[in-house]
């Protein structure tokens, strides 16, 4: 079931709100990073470890920004929906359960931060690109972007748990390379909502007649 447009206000807000969104995914490995580096000169294996540092603030406060959007998100129809909710439950429940202690609550974190990105990712390649009979050229290229971002965040949600197996994060330690993929995924994650929010890519404006 299709829902009603809403008025030009709301849209806009939902821009912005989007772009917000997307601002976060991006931002919040820069920030960690950063805070981290300047506290206490630290560069730490995985976007989740900073949650035993101060740091902790800005790794929790951004994924409850995240979750609570897409827990409140209203897309086209159910489908889109139910989708997002999903997305900002599991965003949620990462920020809630650390992986400061091994076992049944590390799996949990790690599994529902695959759930986020798989949802993200699903939303992306098959919701972002829906489109009318008529494309335009600013929205074929929206959709390969959305495409993009989409196989990105699956290929370095799907190379995490190689790098673990096979030990590369032991011998690739100086460049962090669990830290690199969950960053890389999230920047492909912020980029498509920030496209999504008509920051990028935009239609051209009809002329108003006057």
């Amino acid at each position: 079931m299709t829902k009603p447009h809403a008025g030009p206000h709301i849209v806009v807000s939902y821009l912005t709100l989007r772009r917000a969104v997307g601002a976060l995914g991006i931002g919040m490995p820069i920030v960690l990073f950063a805070w981290g580096a300047l506290g206490q000169h630290l560069w730490l294996a995985t976007l989740s470890d900073y949650y035993a540092l101060p740091a902790r603030d800005v790794f929790v406060g951004c994924l409850f920004t995240i979750g609570c959007f897409l827990f409140t998100y209203r897309g086209h129809d159910r489908h889109d929906d139910f989708v997002a909710h999903g997305a900002g439950a599991c965003a949620i429940l990462v920020a809630l359960i650390p992986t400061t202690h091994p076992g049944v609550q590390r799996a949990l974190h790690l599994g529902f931060a695959t759930a986020l990105f798989l949802q993200l990712a699903y939303i992306s390649y098959f919701r972002f690109t829906r489109q009318g009979d008529q494309p335009t050229e600013a929205k074929l290229t929206r959709n390969r972007i959305y495409r993009g971002c989409a196989v990105a965040m699956v290929l370095c949600i799907a190379l995490i748990p190689v790098v673990d197996v096979t030990r590369l994060a032991t011998r690739l330690a100086s460049i962090r390379p669990v830290f690199l993929l969950e960053t890389a995924a999230l920047r492909a994650f912020g980029l498509s909502w920030v496209v999504k929010g008509g920051t990028l890519w935009r239609d051209p404006v009809a002329p108003s007649g006057d």
